[in-house]
């Protein structure tokens, strides 16, 4: 808080899944997601910064911050807008999106939205040992 109310950023995961957040969705399935990111943008009238990163050749990344803004709905509601633009870059590279813990319940009915692929180099890199 303290570095917020001095101008300085902190960085917050928005997209891993907890049992304290809210119940949102992404990629248009009910997920529960943190919001402790807008309530503190909200307590210290703080911007958010959606960051990304974009591979733009081997070992080279490109940084980005999309700003969020809150809007007229309350806090779940720009969390909801802040997933918005998650999806948006996810799409966009897919391959990029790296997600350990779940997101979604598992079922054998249900669609995989992703299927995360390791690029042909380090999965030689990873057979060979």
């Amino acid at each position: 808080v303290r570095r917020l109310r001095k101008g300085g950023i902190v960085g917050i995961a928005a997209d891993v899944p907890t049992q304290y957040g809210a119940q949102l969705s992404l990629f248009g399935r009910p997920c529960r997601l943190p919001i402790g990111h807008t309530r503190l943008a909200a307590a210290t009238n703080s911007a958010i910064l959606v960051g990304v990163s974009q591979r733009v050749g081997p070992g080279h990344y490109r940084g980005l911050g999309i700003e969020v803004h809150p809007g007229d709905g309350d806090e779940e509601d720009w969390a909801a807008a802040t997933l918005k633009v998650l999806e948006h870059h996810i799409l966009a590279r897919p391959q990029e999106w790296f997600m350990p813990p779940p997101l979604w319940p598992s079922a054998p009915e249900a669609p995989l939205l992703f299927q995360h692929r390791l690029p042909p180099a380090l999965t030689r890199r990873l057979i060979r040992g």
